[in-house]
């Protein structure tokens, strides 16, 4: 696949690179996105038949397209490739490749319609509407979806007027099930082991779908990668590192090497654990030089203030602490 090798060659150019995430975004929408929507205006309309609301989530996600999509966005973010897809795309507003796939169909099928009658693409194009060929009653199927308050020979008509709807409207639908995703309630005991939604902490301080400020201003990709890993649950504490393991432990028995007593959760690792304690109490003598009113918090939300990240300066002292003390644990399992 054309794309597979053109991302490959990508990773290898920025493997070494201290490139910030926007810019190979960039990269990635300018040199490997075209390869992958090649011939997508009658692909993507035959791959996705009978589209619904209700099953547009799953199948966006589902395209072979989108994993490569997914692949690269793990990759530029350093996270593992279990790390899960939904907190990926949270983390950079990255919207699945098909919504702007989904515009570009429809764009082609409003270019057909105005061709000149006597042209053989039209001729063909007519046969297919009145034979109501697959590809063009997904398209009808498609433009209903998008606009299901105008009557769908109305919207044929005024069809290059409405390509920033369709889009708004594909787009408020996805990010509408991403959410009901990360704040999914736990999931009934399974296999004699109770689970829980591994994106429980994420969503008590992701609301919005949009890139995380950290992801502009920390400029040390391996900084950047440490707090993502931490927020989404990709991380170095057991909460996440026992989750792998065969007769894996409930999650409130997978507990700290360095405090046995405790779970070895992200709250433990960033405001507990005593392994740390040295990095974490420059950690916040800093946060409170920043923000004086951090000490009188409760401990939950001084949790969530630091995993927001939202601050240049926070992003900078928080990625700095997670970034010592997982050296630390990573040297300790090799001692």
């Amino acid at each position: 696949m054309k794309a597979t090798k053109a991302k490959n060659f990508l990773f290898k150019m920025l493997a070494n690179q201290n490139v910030s995430v926007p810019t190979a975004m960039h990269l990635f929408n300018a040199l490997i996105t075209p390869i992958l929507f090649y011939a997508s205006e009658v692909i993507l309309p035959l791959a996705i038949p009978n589209i619904k609301e209700s099953k547009l989530y799953k199948l966006f996600e589902g395209l072979k397209l989108e994993k490569c999509h997914v692949k690269f966005c793990k990759f530029i973010l350093g996270v593992p490739s279990r790390a899960t897809n939904a907190a990926v795309k949270g983390e950079l507003g990255a919207f699945p490749l098909a919504v702007k796939m989904y515009v570009h169909a429809l764009k082609f099928l409003n270019r057909l319609q105005v061709m000149e009658n006597e042209s053989l693409v039209f001729k063909s194009f007519r046969d297919s509407v009145a034979l109501d060929l697959p590809w063009y009653k997904s398209c009808c199927n498609m433009i209903k979806l998008a606009t299901p308050s105008i009557e769908l020979p109305v919207a044929l008509g005024k069809l290059n007027t409405l390509y920033g709807c369709i889009k708004a409207k594909l787009q408020d639908v996805y990010v509408k099930t991403w959410y009901e995703t990360i704040n999914r309630k736990p999931s009934a005991q399974r296999n004699g082991n109770i689970q829980g939604n591994k994106l429980r902490i994420y969503n008590k301080f992701k609301s919005d779908f949009k890139i995380e400020h950290y992801l502009k201003c920390v400029g040390d990709k391996h900084t950047r990668s440490e707090i993502c890993k931490l927020r989404i649950s990709a991380h170095d504490p057991m909460i996440e590192r026992l989750r792998y393991v065969p007769n894996k432990p409930d999650a409130d028995k997978r507990y700290c090497k360095y405090c046995p007593a405790l779970p070895d959760t992200e709250f433990h690792f960033l405001l507990e654990c005593d392994k740390h304690k040295d990095h974490r109490k420059i950690m916040l003598d800093k946060v409170q030089d920043i923000f004086p009113q951090f000490d009188s918090l409760q401990d939950g939300s001084k949790f969530i203030k630091l995993m927001q990240c939202d601050d240049s300066e926070m992003a900078l002292i928080v990625g700095q602490f997670i970034k010592d003390s997982v050296k630390d644990r990573k040297a300790s399992r090799v001692s």
